[in-house]
């Protein structure tokens, strides 16, 4: 978890992915909800543990961006059923975070 300071990782600290909800405990990340390069802020509001593999999927995008992206993959992999259901599988997941992060700021 990157040069954060130990507050910073003891708050936003989870042996669970924010995004899949796997058990993490070797390849923990900390994601940026909003990237830094959109706009976002390098503070804990903005910051979640993940596995590596969900944060290499979101890479830079915003979650509704990634979204979109998603959806657009899914159009182009024709037949390929495990590139389907794995795209299938990042959708219904980050959709679930986006509905997640929503909640939280409607609070």
């Amino acid at each position: 978890m990157r040069n954060y300071t130990e507050q910073v990782r003891k708050e936003v600290d989870s042996d669970f992915c924010f995004y899949c909800g796997k058990y993490i405990k070797s390849d923990k990340t900390l994601d940026h909800i909003i990237p830094v390069s959109k706009g976002g802020k390098d503070e804990v509001s903005n910051l979640v543990v993940c596995c590596h593999d969900c944060n290499t999927i979101k890479d830079n995008y915003t979650i509704p961006q990634l979204i979109i992206e998603l959806e657009k993959q899914m159009r182009w992999c024709g037949d390929n059923e495990i590139k389907k259901a794995r795209l299938e599988y990042y959708l219904k997941i980050f959709k679930i975070a986006n509905d997640k992060i929503k909640a939280s700021r409607a609070v």
